[in-house]
């Protein structure tokens, strides 16, 4: 599988006992592990670093290999960055640090710190928990138990479909790639073929091209489905009833976050 279609599935094979529960169990614990962070004060450190123990022994006990997890963790690191970019700079609180910028003035304060530090940890530790979560569970069987637990139909019938085709469209986008390589080749530097805008118009032909593809293609897809009955929904063998032991497990996981995340609002 190469780079990029293996970004689409974060699936870690493994034979622990963690792979085989049921996943609308670990879905829910997940989920409450996230909420539980979310409304957990930033003040209240040894709780969040008993979640994060709690993440990392999942890690352990499922024998999964930590570079990959914090790997998979570091992908929303971008996106977390830009969200954190205004946040130290507020008006609340005790100035710390001035930087005079043009006509504007910069100010760092205790409260936008706290702040920061707020959603940063909220943030890793909640994708920390997805991240483990989609390591040990299949994307199509966590969308089976987000079904089962009251997710829409419509819903969960067209996120399968878009991953399953999300493969589709990035297989098409390479071989597009490979055909625009093969017919350029290796230009020398200073000629037409390391122009930027060379590689704009190219890009943008490509762009164009995969998307009139991609409605071809989805056009043709509807059409067999249609022809195959397709009611709408997308079925499934029955799925088990977990054992009495997953339950209980579950139950108590999710009650001992609660009662957590209650402590912490209480006592901080």
């Amino acid at each position: 599988m190469s780079a990029s279609l293996s970004l689409l599935d974060p699936y870690h094979p493994g034979t622990t006992w963690v792979y085989r529960a049921d996943a609308r169990g670990k879905l829910l614990v997940a989920l409450s592990l996230v909420l539980a962070v979310n409304v957990t004060p930033v003040q209240a450190w040894p709780v969040h670093l008993a979640y994060l123990l709690a993440i990392g022994l999942t890690i352990a006990l499922a024998q999964l290999p930590l570079d990959r997890v914090l790997r998979r963790s570091l992908l929303a690191a971008p996106f977390l960055l830009l969200a954190l970019i205004g946040t130290p700079f507020v008006n609340e609180g005790r100035a710390l640090w001035q930087w005079p910028i043009l006509s504007i003035r910069l100010t760092i304060t205790d409260v936008g710190l706290w702040r920061l530090a707020n959603v940063a940890v909220k943030a890793w530790l909640s994708l920390l928990a997805m991240v483990t979560l989609t390591l040990v569970t299949p994307f199509v069987e966590i969308v089976h138990a987000t079904q089962r637990l009251g997710l829409p139909t419509v819903l969960s019938s067209v996120i399968l479909l878009m991953y399953r085709y999300l493969f589709v469209l990035v297989d098409e986008a390479q071989r597009l790639m490979r055909a625009r390589d093969a017919r350029t080749g290796e230009a020398p530097r200073g000629s037409r073929g390391h122009s930027l805008r060379w590689r704009a118009q190219v890009t943008g032909h490509l762009i164009g091209t995969l998307f009139l593809r991609t409605l071809e293609r989805s056009e043709r897809i509807y059409q067999a489905m249609i022809a195959r009955g397709f009611d709408g929904e997308i079925h499934c063998l029955a799925t088990p009833r977990p054992a009495w032991r997953q339950v209980a497990l579950a139950t108590l996981i999710v009650c001992l976050l609660a009662a957590g995340a209650t402590f912490a609002n209480l006592h901080w």
